[in-house]
């Protein structure tokens, strides 16, 4: 399949590569994740992660162009403690003028180089360590990313003159705003259903107010919720009552 005879090949030649190399590992009595601990150890710890705030709609669509206006245009200083070395526009990269509309929209992007840490697109600590601390090392990472998450992000929401709360980046993180907010609106009524004696009906109620989040609304909400343990204890008290009923079960709004 290596050449151009093949498209959509979707990266098999690196699928055969590794498959090589996890054969050559076994040998030595070893995993790719052996392998790749050892890479972090020499290197660095290398840490990828995507997160959104998620604009529906024409609406959306001009807050998206005018939070990118503003960070394209303003001189930012810095994210919370997290300090701007400098900032790349691909819009302005090579070559010049842009081949197409579809070749503006992909390098409509800014990346921000921070001190003390490198993040773009990605999170990356650049020291060796020891291989015994990697997992020390992970979690040390993931904390920064968190912290420079919630930095950006709620640079972006007070552009949207949004209050946004610290628990709203616990909720599934592809929910719209609009839907993140709706839910801080509605929490509050969630406790009041354990005073519905039948499971069936506190079942539907509960599932009722959370229907505008779709599939599996409670994974999507739990961890956000300080209620949240009223929350599941509704749902599985529910479950549990109607298993004993032996009557069938369906999640709602699948």
């Amino acid at each position: 399949m290596t050449g151009n005879y093949a498209r959509d090949k979707d990266a098999a030649c690196a699928a055969v590569w590794i498959s090589e190399h996890a054969a050559e590992l076994r040998k030595k009595n070893k995993t790719l994740l052996d392998d790749l601990a050892e890479i972090y150890a020499q290197y660095g710890y290398c840490h990828n992660y995507l997160t959104e705030i998620r604009l529906l709609g024409a609406k959306g669509m001009e807050q998206i162009l005018m939070i990118m206006n503003h960070l394209r245009d303003t001189q930012i200083d810095g994210f919370g403690h997290f300090k701007v070395r400098n900032k790349i526009d691909r819009r302005d990269g090579d070559p010049q003028p842009h081949l197409s509309p579809t070749d503006s929209s992909a390098r409509n992007m800014l990346v921000y180089h921070m001190e003390n840490t490198q993040a773009t697109t990605s999170m990356r600590v650049t020291e060796p360590f020891q291989i015994e601390n990697i997992e020390s090392e992970k979690q040390r990472v993931i904390h920064i990313r968190e912290d420079l998450e919630k930095s950006v992000m709620q640079y972006c929401y007070r552009l949207l003159d949004v209050d946004f709360p610290d628990r709203g980046f616990l909720l599934f993180w592809q929910l719209p705003l609009d839907d993140k907010l709706k839910y801080f609106e509605i929490e509050d009524e969630i406790p009041g259903l354990k005073n519905v004696s039948d499971a069936n009906e506190r079942k539907e109620k509960l599932f009722k107010l959370l229907e505008f989040l779709g599939a599996n609304p409670i994974e999507k909400v739990n961890k956000a919720s300080p209620k949240s343990e009223s929350l599941y204890k509704l749902f599985i008290k529910s479950k549990i009552r109607t298993l004993k009923s032996k009557e069938p079960y369906a999640f709602p709004c699948q």
